[in-house]
């Protein structure tokens, strides 16, 4: 089971495990939870509220991208820690950037 597997490796893949596997599979897959989620919300609101999920789900990708590449620097030493940083902070400016124009549209 992928929750299983996550327990097993750990920090940091198990702080995204919520968002990034949960969340993203009760959306998308057809359950009464996601048809009666969808019904229940006005056309307008169920489209921003799938952009903010859309960057949720964008930013997860990401990070967790940025968390491979870091254990494979780790691992086979290849000197990217330098980058991983850089990415990591542009990746991390762009969220705040999301989440500044979400409290804009609000």
């Amino acid at each position: 089971m992928v929750v299983d597997m996550v327990r097993e490796v750990g920090a940091p893949y198990d702080t995204y495990y919520l968002i990034a596997y949960t969340t993203v599979n009760l959306a998308i897959h057809a359950t009464l939870s996601s048809a009666l989620r969808e019904r229940n919300r006005a056309q307008d609101t169920l489209g921003a509220q799938h952009r903010d999920q859309a960057d949720t789900v964008l930013f997860c990708a990401a990070m967790l991208m940025v968390e491979v590449l870091r254990s494979q620097n780790t691992l086979f030493s290849l000197g990217l820690s330098d980058d991983l940083q850089s990415s990591e902070e542009a990746i991390a400016r762009a969220w705040k950037d999301s989440i500044d124009a979400r409290n804009t549209r609000s």
